[in-house]
């Protein structure tokens, strides 16, 4: 069932997410990253990829007649050191497909919102995200990092060790209506897009013994997806910061 209105927003719907986009993504990007998951597919989703065709024509009509249902997505945990688990989540093809259209979508227009020339952000398409022989891309790009030491301190020597710090429960802690606001004002061409976005975000949320789905926490999943989504509070938190140094500087 869908509003009175939704027709006039299936046309902005299909600005994002029509065949064309969708295969273009698939075979780019979702196909080599549902080939990477931590419990890949035993066939490589081959059925998914030979029936590509009708498979997108039939995800654009779901999309735009309102009846798309997200699937339920694999679930479980993966043990990290002294003991500890990160939960990780692997979405179905076609919600990894879709994931991945809408938050390309709105990295073309949030990359042009980059507080300052020091900002640096990371999906993993951009030139300065490509892998360094001998080293990994699974926590994000290398070079983007050695950009950025190179930019705000002035160096750029390459060692053979890196050491990498984490934001504690960062993912975990991250509201949708939140999220939403920072994305709609980043990117606001995108509106019934993010709808869509927060709408399979949110069935993919953590859900335990029949208790009501709170929507906070982005799922951490092997996908870039996830990883601009969550880089995008770094535009809030950087609008902050230059204007805190704005105001010290004149008082």
């Amino acid at each position: 069932m869908h509003s009175p209105k939704f027709p006039l927003k299936a046309k902005s719907l299909k600005a994002v997410v029509n065949v064309s986009r969708l295969k273009s993504t698939w075979k780019s990007k979702v196909r080599e990253d549902m080939r990477r998951q931590a419990i890949p597919d035993p066939s490589e989703n081959l059925d998914f990829h030979t029936r590509l065709d009708a498979i997108c024509t039939t995800i654009e009509a779901e999309v735009l007649s309102a009846s798309y249902i997200p699937d339920t997505p694999t679930r479980f945990l993966a043990e990290k050191s002294k003991g500890l688990c990160r939960q990780l989540v692997i979405p179905s093809v076609k919600d990894a497909l879709i994931l991945q259209t809408l938050s390309d979508a709105l990295w073309a227009e949030i990359k042009l919102k980059a507080p300052t020339k020091k900002s640096f952000y990371s999906p993993g398409d951009h030139q300065f995200s490509k892998m360094i022989k001998g080293h990994t891309s699974e926590y994000g790009p290398i070079n983007a990092w050695l950009a950025f030491q190179e930019t705000i301190f002035g160096f750029a020597k390459s060692k053979k060790y890196i050491v990498v710090t984490d934001i504690a429960n960062y993912y975990d802690s991250i509201s949708y209506d939140h999220l939403r606001n920072i994305l709609a004002d980043l990117s606001p061409a995108r509106e019934h897009a993010l709808d869509l976005l927060i709408y399979t975000l949110s069935w993919m949320l953590r859900q335990p013994d029949y208790m009501p789905r709170v929507p906070v926490g982005l799922p951490q999943s092997n996908l870039d997806a996830p990883r601009l989504l969550a880089h995008s509070f770094l535009v809030e938190a950087h609008q902050e910061n230059e204007w805190v140094n704005l105001m010290g500087n004149a008082a």
